[in-house]
């Protein structure tokens, strides 16, 4: 039987060089969100604890603490991508190591959030069992992707009316590129802090979130700031995190209503499409495109642009026993 030792980081200065390749558990990401305003990363890692095997990760996973700076959004809440990555092929070892970080990561994040919640999951059943255990709940979701064909083009694959403002767009005076500077990246923070619906997202990060971003992730190529200029001035962009061969929509917006006819925020995302499909990713995910309503803006939005939903679940846990005993009932 192999002894197991759980490390627990809450300081980037801490962590060691980990052979972590997923980019939501990265040691970038946690000092993206460690230098930003109001958000307190939390890296889980299970190594041997043998001497001959000391030093050998097995597996980790980040979850984030934070609240927004909008006075709506004062509650913390704990949100982690994924179950985790691991450097064993063994299904039912893999369920064990996440047991041992999901209780170690419960543990710490219940004391400061109100609620925690798993999101953006490969497989929905993938630890099911340790799930029930820690009293979380589930609901039914889903993930909003584009997958790219070999035999079509994106223009391809959108609707009528989705390629009509595209082709309209790219013959404006607009460019589309991607920041490569401070400034830029400044200006387009603001911007998208003015005109990001809070439909979407609540916990809107600071601007200090975008600066990281570009530091730790874009100049790593693990991530990108698309913008979309006009007159010099920043209309639209999107932000783009890439892992493996999947990218991932993380924020997206424009200045839709005084720029319309120019689609900025359609331009940002067509622009984001390309950019994955020649890097070699096979999917793009919308993030927070998959709120379980009828309708959603922002996934009716993704839609139009030839993506699938796929049905998946989101798991939660709430510091408040009764409430949270009452949706597990109700969940069930």
């Amino acid at each position: 039987m192999m002894e197991l030792q759980l490390r627990t980081y809450t300081k980037s200065a801490d962590i060691p060089d980990l052979p972590i390749t997923n980019v939501f558990y990265r040691k970038e990401l946690f000092q993206v969100y460690e230098c930003t305003p109001h958000y307190k990363p939390i890296l889980i890692v299970v190594a041997a604890a043998k001497e001959k095997e000391d030093g050998k990760v097995l597996s980790a996973l980040l979850g984030v603490v934070h609240r927004g700076e909008n006075w709506r959004s004062l509650l913390r809440r704990c949100e982690v991508y994924g179950t985790g990555e691991y450097f064993t092929e063994d299904a039912d070892f893999q369920e064990e190591l996440f047991g041992m970080m999901l209780a170690e990561l419960t543990n710490e994040a219940i004391k400061k959030a109100w609620m925690i919640s798993f999101r953006n999951l490969e497989d929905p059943l993938f630890g099911y069992r340790e799930f029930r255990q820690q009293k979380y709940f589930s609901i039914k979701w889903m993930r909003v992707l584009n997958k790219f064909s070999l035999m079509k083009e994106i223009i391809e694959t959108a609707n009528h009316s989705r390629r009509r403002q595209i082709r309209k767009a790219l013959h404006s005076s607009c460019k589309i590129e991607e920041a490569t500077s401070r400034e830029d990246i400044n200006a387009f923070s603001i911007m998208l802090r003015r005109n990001y619906s809070s439909k979407v997202r609540r916990h809107f990060p600071s601007i200090r979130f975008f600066e990281e971003f570009y530091k730790k992730l874009s100049k790593e190529k693990m991530g990108s700031i698309y913008i979309v200029r006009y007159h010099e001035h920043i209309i639209g962009g999107s932000v783009v995190l890439y892992n493996k061969d999947r990218a991932y929509l993380i924020f997206n917006g424009g200045m839709n209503r005084t720029c319309k006819s120019k689609y900025p925020g359609v331009l940002s995302v067509w622009k984001a499409l390309h950019e994955a499909r020649a890097r070699g990713c096979h999917d793009f995910e919308y993030i927070d495109a998959g709120l379980p309503f009828r309708t959603h803006g922002l996934r009716d939005f993704a839609l139009r642009f030839g993506a699938r939903p796929q049905s998946s679940r989101r798991w939660f846990r709430l510091r408040i026993n009764w409430l949270n005993s009452l949706l597990t009932l109700i969940y069930r």
